[in-house]
This record gives structure tokens, sequence and C-alpha cells, in this order.
């Protein structure tokens, strides 16, 4: 079991971006120490050996987290978040981390993001399954997630993308 006063979860194949990645992390800590979790970037890396860089640069709540996820090897939390939020819930087998987060949400939980590359992540497992993912997704979501939150999320989430479309094609006008 871990004993520190951080965790972080790494998959066989993932692994820190670099070697200084903790040293960054530890930086930032200590100048933003009112955190409970802290995240970073992460580089997808793909069965060929292209890499993909996903930057997380967001504030994490209910709406971004009825969405999207930080890839959880991206991830520091304080270890005794884990203690109030509990460990990953097994039974979900890709979407276990949003499950998670969402749970320290609720609990008021502080998220920080880092302007860092935290991890390389093997996207070769099971998170290659876009169906079993998308099942996952709409269980864990009518689990947290009223019928109005539904809609409305679902809503606010459909018409940011449309006018993010308009502002960039305005933008090349």
């Amino acid at each position: 079991l871990a004993t520190g006063d951080y965790v972080i979860f790494m998959n066989t194949g993932d692994c820190f971006h670099s070697e200084d990645t903790l040293e960054q992390a530890y930086s930032y800590i200590c100048r933003h120490p009112n955190y409970d979790c802290y995240f970073g970037d992460a580089v997808f890396v793909r069965g060929d050996g292209s890499k993909h860089l996903f930057s997380y640069d967001m504030k994490i709540s209910r709406l971004t987290l009825y969405n999207t996820m930080v890839c959880h090897q991206a991830i520091l939390a304080k270890r005794s978040l884990y203690s109030k939020a509990g460990i990953f819930d097994t039974s979900y087998k890709i979407v276990a981390d949003k499950n998670w987060a969402l749970k320290t949400i609720s609990l008021g939980a502080r998220w920080a993001y880092m302007n860092i590359i935290v991890c390389q992540f093997d996207n070769t497992g099971c998170t290659a399954d876009v169906q079993r993912i998308q099942q996952e997704h709409r269980k864990l979501i009518k689990k947290h997630y009223g019928d109005f939150e539904r809609f409305y999320f679902y809503w606010a989430y459909r018409i940011g993308k449309r006018l993010e479309r308009l502002r960039l094609r305005i933008r090349r006008i």
C-alpha cells in the first residue's frame, strides 16, 4: 500500500514523461498547497508508435467530467483523499477513474491543473475498445447524474462545441 503523501496510478506500459516529472510536480504542489488533486497533460502512445498530446488545461467540475476525463496516469492525489472517497471501483473496467473523480468532486475536493506533461500513456490496451468505453460511460453517467442534469449537460456541451466551431470559422475569414 502507498505510504507517501500523494498517489498516482500507472498501468503496464505507462511511464512518466521525463526524468524530472516528479520534481516538476513537487515544485508546483509546494507553490500551490491548498489542493487535493493535481493533474497535468498526457502523451498518448498508439500501437504504431505515433504520439498525441492531450492537454487538460481545464477546471475540473461535474460539467467537465460529464464529457471528458483526465487520464488517471496524469493525476497526483492526496493519499488522504482515498480515505474519504475510497479506492477505484473495479466493477468499472475502464471508467473507474472517472467514477472516483466524480466522488471526489461531490466531497468538495479541489483540483489544480499543473502545466506539465506528467505521463506517457500506452493506448493499446482495453481503452482502445471504443464500444466498451461508451457502454461503461453511459452506465456511469446514469449513476451520477439525474435526468435534468444529463439533459442540461448534454445540450451545454453540444452548444459549446457548435460555438467553438463557429468561432474558429469566423477567425479564418
